[in-house]
């Protein structure tokens, strides 16, 4: 049997299928106004992102999705690109098409909720990037073939090429199918 995660404060991260859909109802409920488009008060510089000129940048792509530039490295965390999660529609597109995406050195993933890790994007990003992955994640990069994973538990700390990279907790559950709840 996998192992399962806490969170430290002990507040409960089992969810059940009734969790579910009451989440699905309250989302049904909810009033959004679908029409308001984020708006773009500067054009887009791409050339910032291919030539950042040794500054600290970062970009917000969407959701939990960063570009983040220093050292000369490239980091995006939670890479999702994606129209669709599953029945959700994306409500606006990324903020950098993957087209115009520079190289990826590394990628940071937070947790395995599709919203936040989503391989077809992870495939697309150009480059061969590094994937820093939560404990109990690494499984599923090394069955679809990823070569450079390193997974970290909390307080955990990579160096990669010049930057430290530390996992920290965080207050959440994680879940992909219906048997791997809190695995990661």
């Amino acid at each position: 049997m996998p192992k399962r995660y806490e969170n430290l404060d002990n507040v409960s991260m089992q969810k059940t299928w009734a969790d579910f859909r009451r989440w699905q109802r309250e989302r049904k409920q909810k009033r959004k106004d679908l029409s308001y488009v984020v708006p773009h008060a500067v054009p887009p510089q791409w050339d910032r992102l291919h030539q950042p000129n040794g500054r600290p940048q970062l970009c917000w792509i969407g959701h939990s999705t960063f570009v983040v530039q220093v050292n000369g490295i490239t980091i995006v965390t939670d890479p999702v690109w994606a129209k669709r999660m599953g029945t959700a529609k994306r409500l606006s597109a990324p903020g950098v098409p993957l087209e115009e995406m520079p190289p990826v050195d590394a990628v940071l993933i937070s947790h395995g909720h599709y919203d936040h890790l989503h391989f077809s994007s992870l495939r697309r990003l150009p480059g061969d990037p590094h994937i820093f992955v939560p404990a109990g994640l690494s499984r599923l990069f090394h069955r679809r073939g990823y070569r450079h994973v390193t997974e970290l538990s909390w307080w955990e700390t990579a160096t990669f090429r010049n930057i430290s990279l530390t996992f920290v907790p965080a207050q959440h559950w994680t879940r992909r199918t219906l048997w791997d709840m809190n695995t990661s």
